[in-house]
């Protein structure tokens, strides 16, 4: 029986490993997942579809592309891809970013949550 509910080989745990890199201590997130995600070569490829730097990118259960690679960028800034092959793509996206941090901040806002439900959420993070 497997010790956690993520399978650490497809698109979802990619995504979600990646984006939550930027908010949850890593030691804690590779404990929550069973594995470093970023030094899993056989992931390399899913994360270059996830930044766009391939033909592909999954639809299924990710982001966007300019979320994936503002993510990527923010984890490469702190460190977390030394190492890694993600690290390449890291020094390659620090070259060329082409979304600033407000625009995601404004897409965070957006939803289609429900008015009569949204006074019971706690946007703070």
């Amino acid at each position: 029986m497997q010790s956690t509910k993520w399978c650490q080989s497809c698109e979802k745990c990619a995504f979600v490993f990646l984006l939550l890199s930027n908010f949850v201590d890593y030691e804690k997130l590779v404990s929550i997942f069973g594995a470093d995600l970023f030094k899993k070569t056989d992931l390399f490829e899913v994360f270059k579809q996830l930044v766009g730097l391939q033909d592909h990118k999954p639809f299924e259960c990710v982001g966007t592309i300019e979320e994936s690679r503002f993510a990527l960028l923010q984890a490469f800034k702190k460190g977390l891809l030394q190492g890694s092959l993600l690290e390449a793509l890291g020094v390659e996206l620090s070259h060329d970013i082409s979304i600033e941090a407000s625009e995601l901040a404004m897409d965070a806002v957006r939803t289609n949550i429900p008015e009569d439900l949204k006074t019971k959420i706690n946007f703070d993070i």
